[in-house]
């Protein structure tokens, strides 16, 4: 004889087909506008956990006029929301190999919807710096 019951409880969410992304930008930047790097949405069904945020800058070749002024800043638009910033590094050193780094840890859970974007800009004249930003998002079934 089987016996079973249908009144198991059903797993936490975090125990629930759990899938790690990865993104990662990385290169040597010029003088340039907004431009995004990587962006990614949360899929229907889905929650996801926001493991780690990282952004790295140092400065390649200095800027011949005016004052150096390049960031790099991940943003999260929530479903249905207004985007804010959730990092933010800037690079306001004229001196090649002077750099700046953040990182983010256990920045927060994420519903179906939510993007995230990583937007680089160097509003600088002339000069060059290296930028390198990661996140780590694991998903989980809703």
């Amino acid at each position: 004889m089987r016996v079973s019951s249908y009144a198991v409880a059903r797993p936490a969410w975090y125990d629930r087909n759990p899938a790690t992304t990865l993104l990662h930008f990385a290169g040597t930047i010029s003088p340039a506008g907004n431009t995004v790097r990587y962006s990614t949405t949360v899929a229907a069904g889905k929650i996801a956990y926001l493991d780690m945020l990282t952004a790295v800058q140092s400065r390649v070749s200095v800027v011949t006029s005016g004052n150096p002024d390049d960031y790099a800043r991940l943003f999260i638009t929530p479903s249905g929301g207004a985007s804010t910033m959730l990092l933010e590094n800037n690079q306001g050193i004229n001196t090649i190999g002077t750099g700046t780094s953040n990182v983010v840890a256990n920045a927060g859970t994420l519903i179906s919807g939510d993007l995230l974007e990583l937007y680089t800009n160097s509003g600088s004249v002339g000069g060059n710096v290296r930028i390198s930003s990661s996140i780590k998002i694991t998903t989980f079934d809703k």
